[in-house]
């Protein structure tokens, strides 16, 4: 996802970007988001996931990493929301199902 830009084999293998930070990554979304879609059944049709990220955050969401979702979206069959939660730190996040509103993972500092 961010490996585009980088010269060497060696900084492709990072759990998380530079400019992101050990916590808050887009990418560190995308993967909890691509695990729990791993583990839902096939037959889900009607799929939605909820992510909760503080307020500061969706803005980048919306605008620079907008594209890795929408990809996602495209090739998971799912549908992803996102929602500022002011009580979330910029490095926390929440994955919920957006139709049972059951928490599926935090990310907590």
């Amino acid at each position: 996802m961010h490996d585009e830009t980088l010269p060497e084999e060696y900084f492709k293998s990072a759990e998380f970007c530079s400019m992101c930070g050990p916590k808050f990554c887009s990418m560190q979304i995308s993967q909890t988001v691509e695990e729990y879609n791993r583990k839902r059944r096939e037959e889900e049709a009607d799929f939605k996931l909820r992510v909760n990220v503080h307020a500061g955050v969706l803005d980048r969401l919306r605008n620079e990493d907008e594209d890795i979702f929408i990809d996602m979206e495209k090739r998971y069959l799912v549908k992803i929301s996102f929602r500022a939660e002011n009580g979330l730190h910029p490095e926390e996040f929440e994955v919920f199902d957006a139709i049972t509103n059951k928490r599926l993972a935090k990310v907590e500092r």
